[in-house]
């Protein structure tokens, strides 16, 4: 990808530095989820691949993008780094960003729900269904909370 000059000042004037976090952050048009974006002709850019291209080149087919800051509107090339979706996901996990557990909005169940369904399972004589029934979740959700596959964290 190659940048008019236009495009490159516009880049250039668009974030502001934060002298608390060193972060760069992207003062321009943003979308809704706080990534900044960049109009480059035809195409809408993610702001932070722009930087990252700047500085490092081009980005390997299958990767994408990561902020170690995890400030979405940052565009500080030292803030970022290239890596896999997958390494991307294990990052924010590691940083306790992910949405397991309690975190899910779709959650139903607390902790000490789920360790309640396993000792209830364990020293109890219910079936999978009674419990799903008493906690007001699906045969499978007991099943993987059981069998460790679900609610990992607890």
């Amino acid at each position: 990808m190659v940048l008019t000059e236009r495009q490159m000042n516009r880049f250039k004037h668009g974030y502001i530095v934060n002298e608390k976090t060193g972060c760069w952050e992207w003062a321009s048009a943003r979308y809704p989820n706080g990534f900044g974006l960049l109009n480059a002709g035809p195409k809408i850019l993610l702001a932070h691949s722009v930087s990252c291209i700047l500085k490092h080149g081009k980005i390997p087919k299958g990767k994408v993008v990561c902020h170690k800051c995890d400030n979405k509107p940052c565009v500080n090339p030292e803030h970022l780094f290239i890596g896999t979706q997958a390494e991307n996901l294990e990052d924010m996990k590691n940083k306790g960003r992910g949405s397991d557990g309690e975190k899910n909005g779709m959650a139903v169940l607390s902790p000490r729900s789920v360790r309640l369904i396993r000792l209830i399972r364990k020293f109890g004589d219910f079936t999978y269904e009674e419990i799903a029934a008493l906690f007001g979740v699906s045969y499978t959700c007991v099943q993987l909370i059981v069998s460790k596959k679900g609610w990992k964290n607890v």
